[in-house]
């Protein structure tokens, strides 16, 4: 499988590498767009990075400070089409980029029905251990996003936090039903 030249990592203090070289995104507000579109991992309306970024937009064209802050973005990204716009939509093609984020998402949502089926007081088929270890290790860091100032913006800001506890939240509770294993494995 081609390793993706795009890499995004937000479980911890953030690190962004393109063909395994660090890649600086020298402006915050082109920053948020990616880690909100790495986030999301999905098409994202063009309005929720509007009213994430510029909430009090009133003596602005916000529509405007989009398109310029997404054309600066693909400027700094060597691949352009590794960010996609159609329409009213934003998106990163997941083809192009690897993000730890959506890697421990995607192991979580498999894990959680599963886990259900198996008592905490018993150890674990060494398959599911496997993918349990494998979520963990997407994280690098204790906190998503750790060491990005977004203070000066509320929106975005409260969704980071949002964000954070949610998957700090996923991350304990993996992290609990692997000792719990461990325990009852002797």
């Amino acid at each position: 499988m081609k390793k993706s030249p795009l890499e995004i990592r937000l479980l911890g203090p953030v690190e962004i590498k393109f063909d395994d070289r660090p890649l600086k995104i020298s402006r915050r507000v082109e920053r948020a767009i990616l880690y909100i579109l790495a986030v999301e991992h999905q098409p994202v309306g063009r309005s929720k990075l509007i009213d994430m970024l510029w909430p009090q937009a009133e003596q602005m064209d916000p529509r405007g400070s989009l398109r310029t802050a997404l054309s600066r973005l693909r400027n700094e990204i060597p691949e352009p089409d590794i960010l996609v716009t159609e329409k009213d939509q934003v998106w990163l093609d997941p083809d192009l980029c690897e993000i730890d984020f959506a890697i421990f998402e995607h192991y979580y949502q498999s894990l959680q029905g599963v886990l259900v089926a198996f008592q905490e007081d018993q150890p674990l088929p060494a398959q599911i251990v496997h993918q349990i270890q494998n979520a963990l290790s997407a994280w690098h860091g204790h906190s998503v996003m750790h060491g990005e100032d977004f203070s000066s913006y509320d929106e975005l800001e409260t969704w980071r936090q949002s964000i954070d506890q949610r998957a700090n939240y996923q991350r304990k509770y993996l992290l609990r039903r692997l000792a719990e294993h461990y325990r009852a494995a002797g």
